[in-house]
């Protein structure tokens, strides 16, 4: 009821050890923890349909409840992301313009179908077949080099998330009131970057699934609603950053003698 959960997941992890250790001798336990899992897996589906409502009434609250000062926030957060939406793919791009003498305006030229299908439809996932075939036959890298570098690294190195994840934090815990340190702030984006790598789909998924660690925390519900409604106006350029950054790191390491 209070939010603290560490006390559930100990519990947890200490059952199902007993239960292994026991083995058959608790059979009909088991039977009834698959069954149990069958129904959170189905309680899961139906929240997960209704999220997209909890996110716009979240939206709404917050744009009616709230001062223009306070709404600026929205703003600050938005505008934080695209200053370092800018600057990390422009210092990529003259890493490999300086080291590899390749121009910036055919490199673009080339990863731009790929980009476009991320913008449009908000997904780094949905581009990836065409990121990969880019990167294979207009810039020559190895095929195997490809297939096993863009996937892993779109899974594991969400560089856009990262530093949305970062900025959301240090303007929620303002707007919160949360007077938070330099190294607890460290730590609140090092565990949601954790959330980053780990949780399927876009910023909005990835932010929800947060929620439960910000409130650990003290972030206020309304502080998470703002993020959730400046990243309405981040979530497409990210994915297009994404593909910028890690396109550049892949051609210059398969260039690497």
């Amino acid at each position: 009821m209070k939010g603290n959960i560490l006390q559930i997941v100990v519990l947890a992890i200490l059952t199902g050890i007993c239960i292994t250790i026991l083995g058959d001798r608790v059979s009909e336990f088991k039977k009834i923890i698959a069954d149990s899992k069958q129904i959170i897996f189905k309680m899961v589906s139906v929240v997960m349909k209704i999220i997209p409502l909890i996110i716009f009434l979240s939206i709404v609250k917050t744009i009616l409840v709230y001062s223009l000062d306070e709404l600026f926030t929205i703003w600050k957060i938005i505008a934080a992301n695209y200053i370092s939406f800018t600057i990390i793919p422009l210092s990529m791009l003259l890493l490999i313009s300086l080291k590899h003498n390749v121009k910036i305006r055919d490199f673009l030229r080339e990863i731009y179908p790929a980009c476009l299908i991320t913008f449009t439809t908000s997904s780094g996932s949905a581009s990836m077949p065409q990121n990969i075939e880019i990167c294979k036959k207009k810039f020559g890298i190895n095929e195997n080099l490809c297939d096993f570098y863009i996937p892993l690294s779109h899974a594991l190195c969400p560089i856009p998330s990262t530093i949305g994840i970062i900025i959301y934090i240090f303007f929620a815990s303002e707007f919160s009131g949360l007077e938070m340190t330099i190294f607890q702030l460290i730590i609140v984006a090092f565990l949601s970057v954790q959330f980053a790598i780990s949780t399927p789909g876009e910023n909005g998924g990835i932010i929800a699934t947060m929620t439960l660690l910000l409130t650990q925390f003290g972030f206020s519900l309304d502080s998470i609603g703002l993020m959730m409604a400046s990243n309405v106006f981040i979530v497409n350029i990210s994915g297009v950053i994404g593909i910028i950054v890690r396109d550049c790191d892949l051609y210059d390491l398969s260039r690497a003698k």
